[in-house]
């Protein structure tokens, strides 16, 4: 019976994915709802291919980002962002601190789409936390707020960001 509550956390994670990704298929699609509106080209595959995630993951990865955004309404540029600093987009990636999977965080699936959910989860609570905060949001991702390695990493995904957003002429959108 000691299993039993990570096995229903991970069944519950399954469904919530799932929905998500029903959710991020059908035509009420609103996945970049904190930050800015949609836009018609595929930003998300473009961003994963300029920083180089595995070809062969890219429309994978581009799903269950879409999806996980979907569920949690974070903008889907900041999650990929995000997975590029923690993991490079690396589902079997293992930290010092035994953080595992893209997005780096304690509970890890065999499932990417359920680690990305759960990075996704965890950065929409870290954001409401700081009310709407990126930088102390990404911080308290990290490792704390307070931190200043966890503070040094916040700044790196927030540039990256930028820069992509630049590069597909959304900036100005902020």
């Amino acid at each position: 019976m000691g299993n039993y509550p990570e096995a229903a956390f991970k069944l519950i994670l399954i469904i919530l994915c799932i929905s998500g990704l029903l959710y991020a298929n059908s035509s009420s699609e609103r996945t970049f709802s904190i930050t800015r509106p949609p836009v018609e080209k595929d930003i998300v595959e473009e961003t994963l291919i300029d920083l180089q995630a595995p070809k062969e993951r890219v429309s994978s990865l581009n799903r269950w980002i879409r999806s996980a955004s979907g569920v949690t309404q974070v903008d889907p540029m900041l999650l990929v962002c995000l997975l590029h600093t923690e993991s490079r987009f690396r589902k079997e990636a293992v930290s010092e601190k035994g953080y595992r999977g893209e997005a780096q965080t304690k509970r890890f699936s065999e499932f990417s789409s359920v680690n990305i959910l759960e990075g996704a989860e965890i950065l929409r609570d870290k954001l409401s936390l700081s009310k709407g905060d990126m930088f102390e949001a990404l911080a308290r991702y990290k490792g704390g707020k307070d931190k200043e390695e966890a503070r040094k990493q916040a700044r790196e995904v927030l540039k990256l960001y930028k820069i992509q957003l630049e590069r597909r002429g959304l900036w100005n959108r902020q």
